[in-house]
């Protein structure tokens, strides 16, 4: 079975240490990196993503930047329509539509389309802005005949922080190294119990 290894590059000491992993552990020419720019990266880790590419010997692939323009519509459109017949005065109507404008940072567009920014009860930007984005493009290697299997490496370490290690013990909740997504998916976090040292 032909396997490609996907590597999740963050710009943090845990998917670099998964990257010099995979390169140390698998054959180069089934190994890609990829890095999903959600908009709201420093610069400092860009130019270290970079760094590490030309450090590496490799190319990272970064994800194009999701777009929420049309959901953004969608909420718009719904304010139009429903938020006078439940009260709303025609002030509230116009202050919401001038908020409701993409701003052509997918973070910032996300949180206005989720009214709201993320937090811990409310962790969407993740899936929306990292792992949606990469499903995808690992899934066309597949679709497209390239591989029968994606093996997506990602740096989480259990350890990683007390709260990451306290919400994540025992709850049976991302702490499998390997699992089976499906359709040919599989993940891999082959530093999940790893300590910092």
């Amino acid at each position: 079975m032909t396997v490609l290894h996907i590597v999740s590059v963050s710009g943090g000491k845990d998917s670099a240490a998964t990257a010099i992993l995979a390169l140390e552990t698998e054959p180069f020419e089934s190994l890609r990196f990829v890095f999903a720019d959600t908009g709201n990266e420093d610069q400092q880790t860009i130019d270290y993503v970079a760094y590490m590419a030309d450090h590496l010997g490799i190319e990272i692939h970064t994800l194009p930047k999701r777009d929420f323009s049309r959901e953004i519509a969608g909420k718009r459109e719904y304010v139009v329509k429903h938020w006078s017949a439940k009260g709303a005065s025609d002030a509230d109507i116009d202050r919401a539509l001038v908020a409701l404008q993409p701003t052509g940072n997918p973070f910032l567009d996300l949180c206005v389309w989720k009214g709201r920014f993320p937090s811990r009860k409310a962790q969407f930007c993740t899936e929306q802005l990292k792992t949606l984005p990469l499903v995808e493009w690992q899934m066309g290697f597949i679709e497209r005949g390239e591989c029968e299997a994606v093996w997506s490496w990602q740096g989480v370490r259990i350890d990683e922080s007390h709260a990451r290690k306290t919400r994540l013990q025992g709850t049976g909740a991302c702490v499998k190294a390997f699992e089976v997504q499906g359709g040919g998916l599989y993940t891999y976090r082959p530093i999940l119990r790893w300590k910092a040292a």
